[in-house]
This record gives structure tokens, sequence and C-alpha cells, in this order.
């Protein structure tokens, strides 16, 4: 049996609420899926990633996150969601 892996993302969680931090994970979940191969609906993923957009409201915070999912999974939802929006053109 595979112990269950420990993730812990570099949120801000005392600028949000329970909820945006909630849906930030579940973002960040769904973008691990899709760049491990796994099936992701790609239209759910398109909203969740307005949400998250507007939830952290800051290119800042953007960047940030972008860096620490780099850093610690080897993507950025930058290119990942370029790269998904170029392929559905």
């Amino acid at each position: 049996m595979r112990k269950q892996e420990i993730i812990e993302y570099n949120i801000d969680y005392d600028i949000f609420t329970t909820s945006e931090v909630v849906k930030i994970i579940n973002f960040f979940k769904e973008m691990e899926k899709y760049h491990e191969g796994k099936k992701v609906n790609i239209d759910n993923l398109k909203q969740s990633y307005k949400e998250y957009r507007t939830i952290l409201g800051s290119k800042t915070l953007e960047k940030k996150y972008d860096k620490f999912l780099d850093a610690n999974f080897g993507f950025t939802i930058y290119k990942t969601m370029r790269d998904i929006n170029s392929e559905n053109r």
C-alpha cells in the first residue's frame, strides 16, 4: 500500500477565504492531473482558471504561484493554459 503523499502548497492562506483556498487547491490539483496525463475536462479546467485568476486578482501572486508550481511540479499555469488555448483554436 502506497503512503498518501502530502502536498503543501505555498498559498498565502491569510489573504483568502476558506472557500477561495479550496478553489485554488482544486485548480492546482486539476493542473497536476492534466500534467500526469490523467483525464481532465478542458472546459472545466478553463473555467477553474478564470475563477483562479479572479480570486487572486494580482499578477504578482499569479507569477509567485507559477514559480512555485514550476519548481515543485515542473509546469507553469501560464504556459499550460497558453498551450491549451492555442490547441483549441
